[in-house]
């Protein structure tokens, strides 16, 4: 007779979602017991874990905690300077404490970033760096994170993927500055070109300094994350009555903006300010567009250095902020074009 115990299925942490008709992460908080979920999940997990006769797989859990000296680190594509400054301060982090990076882009699909998490896991990574996380990979996070896999995200995140812990640079403070300078100058209106994920996004920073310093806000928010959307959405502001004094643009869209801009014959800054945010290294921009900078190096090497610390024991807190973002004025911001007779006092010629 065939002897069949070695055919048996194994059985995963999926299958148990599966059966308890729940998700994947909510499966992981039952089982690890250390976030919250509601007595009804904890039921029906258990159930499912013991009429499945579910397992966790320890023999993979001993062969991840065998050192690979690997960070695997997912962006969500790497055509821009930001990202390129974030994976050289993730190298250089990673360099510093005995490990290797191993890089991969998702090219702008949402599938491909869950994909790849999925790999690196595979893979056996000793930690993973997630730009930019969003809530369309939380099951697949939660199921590295309940591996015993440390993730780190850089930047942003989503609300649903909140508990992750996050290195980030938030640059609000900068923006209220930002927006008092405008105010000061005498524009009315702001609009922000462009869209990022997450929370760090800078839109609701905008509209409570603008509502505090008395700027309307005129917005056409991009549909999507590309170049293309942004430019589609900075046409509509433009063909507006009521078009914006001021623009804030994101760094991976000013050149295209500038151009746009000088197309339809808008001359800056008399008849529009621009402001640049500035996630790169790179201060090219200095002294001719005004921008709030953030150097995403710095970012990248202390979610390196995260990781690498809590390999070693020291848990991170949930969200690390780096005080690092700054407000640089420039020739591109002046005076609303409604005012440029008039005095606008010490702020132009500090600018100038």
């Amino acid at each position: 007779m065939a002897n069949n115990r070695g055919s048996r299925r194994i059985v995963t942490l999926r299958d148990v979602a599966e059966r308890a008709g729940v998700s994947v992460s909510t499966a992981s908080r039952v089982l690890s017991g250390t976030e919250y979920a509601s007595e009804d999940a904890i039921r029906r997990v258990k159930e499912a874990v013991q009429s499945l006769d579910y397992r966790p797989n320890e023999s993979a859990r001993a062969l991840r905690r065998a050192r690979t000296m690997t960070f695997g680190v997912v962006y969500h594509q790497l055509r821009n300077p930001t990202v390129l400054d974030s994976l050289e301060g993730v190298e250089t982090g990673a360099d510093e404490r005995g490990y290797s990076v191993l890089v991969a882009s998702a090219r702008d699909s949402m599938d491909r970033y869950v994909a790849l998490i999925q790999r690196l896991m595979e893979r056996r990574v000793d930690a993973i760096l997630l730009s930019n996380l969003t809530d369309a990979a939380r099951d697949e996070v939660d199921l590295v994170r309940s591996s015993g896999i440390p993730v780190v995200v850089m930047a942003a995140r989503m609300e649903g993927v909140s508990h992750v812990p996050m290195v980030a640079a938030p640059w609000r403070n900068r923006i209220f500055d930002m927006v008092r300078d405008l105010a000061a100058l005498g524009h009315d209106s702001i609009a922000f070109v462009g869209a990022i994920r997450g929370s760090q996004s800078p839109l609701p920073s905008l509209s409570e300094a603008a509502a505090q310093y008395g700027i309307r806000r005129v917005d056409e928010p991009a549909q999507d994350y590309g170049e293309a959307a942004a430019m589609q959405a900075l046409d509509a502001l433009l063909a507006r009555r009521d078009r914006p004094s001021a623009l804030v643009v994101l760094n991976r869209n000013l050149s295209a903006t500038l151009a746009r801009l000088g197309d339809r014959g808008f001359r800056v800054p008399e008849d529009i300010s621009v402001v640049n945010i500035n996630d790169s290294s790179s201060r090219a921009t200095t002294g001719l567009v005004a921008e709030i900078h953030v150097d995403q190096f710095q970012v990248g090497y202390q979610a390196a250095m995260t990781a690498a610390d809590w390999l070693e024991g020291t848990e991170p807190e949930n969200r690390l902020e780096l005080d690092i973002a700054e407000w640089l004025p420039a020739t591109s911001l002046g005076p609303a074009p409604a005012r440029l007779n008039q005095q606008s006092g010490d702020l132009t010629a500090r600018m100038s």
